[in-house]
């Protein structure tokens, strides 16, 4: 399924009919009344790519060293994204978390698995945020965080 078959499908699975895609070809989710997910298609490349914000950057520029040292060591290889990347946004100095599906098309399935697994990866990085945690070197390291299977549509 193409990005527009797939929120077709997502569209009358939440038994809505307003039609999901914006006039960009991208949709913003909101799931359990906080959590959005913007549901981008690639320009130029067949796919899609999740994006969400995680938190906001430090003031103070100590931590703001720290915070991007973890964010960094979190994107090697993927162990506690899921593959997914932390990144900055500069616009709005804000941490961002951003997963690309690099196919033309792919199953609901497959969809509905890739977002279960972002939204847990967000969820884990967006509560180490608000706990404080991100660059804290007492924390706890996050863990690795194994590939979501199948589920069922989580709770929009």
């Amino acid at each position: 399924m193409t990005l527009p078959e797939l929120m077709q499908e997502l569209s009358s699975r939440l038994e809505t009919t307003d039609p999901l895609l914006n006039e960009d070809g991208g949709v913003t989710v909101v799931f359990d009344d906080e959590v959005a997910v913007e549901i981008l298609a690639h320009e130029g490349r067949p796919g899609f790519c999740f994006v969400s914000t995680v938190g906001s950057l430090p003031e103070d520029a100590e931590a703001h060293g720290a915070m991007m040292r973890e964010l960094l060591e979190a994107n090697v290889f993927g162990d506690t994204t899921n593959g997914a990347a932390l990144c900055i946004d500069p616009a709005n100095d804000e941490i961002l978390l951003s997963r690309s599906v690099n196919q033309a098309s792919v199953s609901y399935e497959t969809f509905e698995e890739e977002l279960a697994g972002f939204l847990a990866v967000l969820r884990a990085w967006r509560m180490r945020e608000a706990d404080g945690e991100i660059g804290d070197e007492m924390a706890e390291p996050t863990e690795s965080v194994e590939p979501v299977g199948h589920n069922p549509m989580m709770r929009v």
